[in-house]
């Protein structure tokens, strides 16, 4: 076939189109010899194309070609830079390839080829005149074409005022994203790519960053689920898509049907997978079993009939949920403020799970080796809890550790023939051990600490470095000042059995303060009097290092010994200036 008759078959395929769409009209002529494009296609606002009705204009470029089969959903047709060039200069074109048998069998490709992909196509080409472009198919619903042309006008005006080829994604600040649409219809936002945009908050620009195709839109919606007049989840997640939707609600419940068709009109299949955390898991289970009875649902009021196997859920769940709850009742005696991550537990953390639940639960201690009085740690997952093993009526049990009146004692001396003392059995662990059980109370650590005779200096002694411990803890790690207000209390407690020469027990208390708050000007006055009274270089940098001042606390430093100078960094006080 001669290149006229084969031009005028893809310009009268195009005008076709235009003539179904009543706010179209167009001027594309056959033979145009206007380089890079061959006319235009005019969107109108009213029926009435006049002039003050007009909403814009389409630039467009109208290839055709003969194949011996129609194809699909895409092709891909050769563009040359030289066009590319000319249309980005102008804001772009709508790019039309024309298919054809024969004149009565032909096939509509299009691609909105707009100053954001007239760069990218520039940069790829680098020193190539030409390369091969990906079309798709008009889309056959009503309309299209009429879409097509304001989805182009709206987008070119939006990219012909910026000059797009320098601008870098690395050069735009964080802000807003825009994806604009001619209409809200749910068919135009899948059925026709679009573009997202940069909202820059202090130039007011949008700047185009991609092409897009949406597949899905995602929304949350006050939407009550419950079955029998009883609410269950408050919201819903709704995933829309070109021919389904997916309502998701819970952690593990997940609800399909067709976009177009009515919930109230159909049975629903409901796909419930038990997800998420303990909590999640028996929550969600429990509205199974109840819905699989009643064999509905009710989302916002509405009662929506269920295929469902009632018989083999009724028969499964209910071991199924008592098996949860026992191990959330463990949970809640061991005082473990958090939920566990089931998804993560592999099949060692079940078994540990398990196990502690026959200790706590069912008094079975058969894994254990009951010998002695000790602490038993157990780990699910990156979780450890801390029990204790002891003899209680000359029984042994097992029970949280963080009871500490029914903790064993640890009776401890300075020498193998010096007098004993009592100390808290939390001390037999390091404070980075202790204070990242799960079912750690620190309520239960401060009182056991408290309950400790300290007439002897030995037990003062043993204490404060615990404490000191836990202030580098405080520092080094976890910054709680719940850690900070148990080491006070004791403190404090401590200072009842101070030698009134002794100024360490005060000093710990300030640096404490110190890190909770600013001082008061009664706090500062006592400081800077026992500073004023104090001779020794030692103790001169505690004062200092409270009271910030990096250059008395350096020339008191200077005077320390070598060794006496690694032992005051070694004390959590130093890290108060060490910073400055």
């Amino acid at each position: 076939m001669n290149s006229s008759k084969a031009e005028k078959i893809g310009v009268y395929a195009i005008k076709n189109e235009v003539l179904k769409n009543e706010f179209l009209d167009d001027e594309i002529p056959v033979n145009d010899k206007t380089p890079s494009w061959d006319g235009e296609i005019f969107v109108y606002n009213d029926r009435n194309h006049k002039a003050s009705n007009l909403y814009g204009t389409v630039p467009v470029q109208v290839k055709s070609r003969q194949v011996k089969k129609l194809n699909q959903g895409k092709i891909k047709y050769r563009l040359h830079k030289k066009h590319i060039q000319n249309y980005f200069h102008k804001g772009g074109v709508l790019y039309f390839v024309v298919e054809y048998i024969n004149s009565e069998q032909t096939k509509i490709y299009y691609d909105t080829l707009l100053p954001l992909d007239l760069k990218k196509l520039i940069q790829a080409l680098m020193d190539k005149q030409s390369t091969f472009h990906e079309f798709t198919a008009l889309p056959e619903e009503k309309g299209a074409m009429d879409t097509i042309c304001r989805q182009f006008i709206l987008n070119s005006n939006k990219q012909k005022t910026l000059d797009v080829l320098n601008i870098e994604v690395t050069d735009i600040n964080k802000g807003s994203f825009v994806i604009p649409s001619v209409n809200s219809k749910l068919s135009t936002i899948f059925n026709y790519p679009t573009y997202i945009y940069s909202k820059e908050r202090h130039y007011n620009l949008e700047i185009p960053l991609e092409k897009i195709q949406i597949f899905q839109v995602i929304e949350k919606d006050n939407l009550e689920i419950g079955v029998c007049g009883e609410i269950y989840y408050p919201d819903i997640t709704r995933r829309i898509e070109k021919d389904r939707v997916i309502l998701e609600f819970g952690k593990g419940f997940k609800m399909e049907f067709q976009r177009d068709s009515k919930l109230t009109d159909q049975n629903i299949d409901i796909n419930f997978t038990e997800t998420g955390g303990l909590k999640d898991r028996i929550k969600d289970s429990r509205f199974m079993l109840k819905i699989s009875n009643a064999r509905h649902i009710e989302i916002g009021g509405h009662l929506i009939q269920l295929n469902v196997d009632s018989d083999k859920v009724v028969k499964e769940l209910p071991d199924r949920i008592k098996y949860l709850e026992e191990l959330n009742q463990v949970l809640k005696l061991l005082n473990i403020p958090y939920d566990v991550p089931m998804d993560i537990l592999e099949a060692d953390d079940y078994r540990n799970f398990e196990h502690l639940r026959n200790i706590i639960l069912y008094k079975d201690y058969s894994r254990i080796e009951l010998k002695r009085s000790s602490f038993l740690n157990i780990r699910i997952s990156n979780m450890d809890i801390l029990l204790a093993v002891t003899k209680e009526n000359e029984e042994w049990c097992v029970f949280n550790a963080f009871e500490s009146e029914r903790l064993f004692r640890i009776v401890a001396s300075e020498d193998k023939d010096g007098p004993k003392f009592e100390i808290s059995p939390y001390m037999l662990l390091k404070i980075n051990k202790l204070f990242k059980k799960a079912n750690l109370n620190l309520k239960e650590v401060e009182k056991s600490l408290l309950q400790i005779d300290y007439e002897m200096d030995s037990a003062r002694s043993l204490v404060n470095n615990f404490l000191l411990d836990i202030i580098n803890y405080y520092d080094d790690v976890n910054k709680n000042k719940e850690f900070l207000t148990v080491v006070e209390n004791v403190y404090r407690h401590l200072m009842k059995f101070d030698d009134e020469d002794d100024e360490t027990y005060f000093l710990n208390v300030m640096q404490i303060t110190k890190r909770k708050r600013n001082f008061n000007d009664n706090e500062l006055e006592l400081i800077f009097e026992k500073k004023a009274n104090q001779e020794e270089p030692f103790m001169i940098c505690g004062y200092s290092a409270l009271l910030g001042n990096k250059t008395e606390f350096d020339f008191y430093f200077s005077r320390l010994t070598e060794e006496e100078q690694e032992r005051f960094k070694a004390f959590p006080i130093y890290n108060l200036i060490a910073d400055n």
